[in-house]
């Protein structure tokens, strides 16, 4: 009959596939050389490589995909190394052999190595993201709007650099680290833009889409990101540690912003970003994770 072939293909198959498990599980304590079978079909049954992160041991610019990646359930490796690895100066330091290997196109970190590819650009990664995982998705309409929000956290996040980078001494950037919360046209005036945006949503997502874009991780993460801005003058702009991260920022800028409020509360609580954002994994720039400020923190990497 015309149904025996399609038997007789099905059974050997699943004998195949039965015989590479087999070796594999004998594989397992016998590492002298794979059976035939498994030299042959073993490559069909072998796990995609986890994409690998590497980027300094801080939050920075990697955050933002770090929390793409837990909210979308994928699996990565952080391959995080020091300032002094880095070697911004140094001819033998990574910036440089990767610089001169082509690994980094413009000799800037985070980069991402995923599906051969070797990804840099913070936004450029979140975009190819958002294309492999289908959120960066839909009308030209919409790719806009997340583009525009995505672009719109790049302004507040040079704003904020312009403050940790200053030559300023320490008590005068408590002063324009106070001057942004309060002034009506500085930080207010883009918590209300992110305010206004959320509330024109048509969905519980920045860009009215039916699911987080990386406009909702970029903005989750400058959120954060102001909870950070409080300075001593102990460590000449380091972060205080001491402080309750977010005081600031919560009484400040998010008391009359509720609609923000409770999206920022909303995503906190999404079941596999929760689980990255209180786990072990989490870095706990600008502290060690016992309230002192982290000393090693790269100049110029940060933001």
């Amino acid at each position: 009959s015309r149904a025996r072939p399609t038997m007789v293909r099905r059974i050997v198959w699943a004998a195949l596939v039965a015989t590479v498990a087999a070796e594999g599980s004998c594989n397992a304590t016998n590492t002298t050389k794979p059976g035939f079978l498994s030299s042959i079909f073993g490559g069909l049954f072998k796990p995609a490589a986890k994409p690998m992160l590497h980027y300094f041991d801080i939050r920075g610019r990697a955050e933002a995909i770090r929390m793409a990646l837990a909210d979308n359930g994928v699996e990565w490796e952080d391959a995080a190394f020091s300032g002094e690895d880095w070697g911004k100066e140094r001819t033998d330091g990574i910036k440089a052999n990767w610089t001169t290997e082509g690994r980094i196109a413009f000799g800037q970190v985070p980069l991402l190595e995923i599906d051969g590819l070797k990804l840099v650009q913070s936004q450029a990664i979140l975009r190819y993201l958002g294309r492999k995982l289908k959120w960066y998705t839909g009308s030209p309409a919409t790719l806009a709007q997340i583009d525009i929000i995505a672009e719109g956290t790049e302004d507040v996040r040079k704003m904020l650099g312009a403050i940790r980078y200053s030559t300023n001494t320490s008590r005068e950037k408590q002063t324009m680290v106070t001057q942004y919360f309060q002034e009506p046209e500085k930080g207010p005036r883009w918590i209300k833009f992110f305010e206004n945006i959320i509330k024109a949503s048509k969905t519980e997502f920045m860009a009215g889409t039916p699911r987080p874009t990386h406009a909702d991780y970029l903005v989750l993460d400058l959120l954060d990101l102001h909870d950070a801005q409080n300075y001593n003058n102990a460590f000449d702009g380091l972060p205080d540690c001491a402080v309750s991260e977010g005081k600031i920022f919560t009484d400040i800028l998010l008391a009359e912003r509720k609609t923000l409020k409770k999206w920022r509360e909303m995503m906190r609580h999404r079941p596999k970003l929760k689980a990255y954002l209180t786990g072990p994994d989490r870095r706990d720039k600008p502290c060690d994770g016992l309230g002192h400020p982290r000393l090693d923190m790269p100049i110029g990497q940060v933001y």
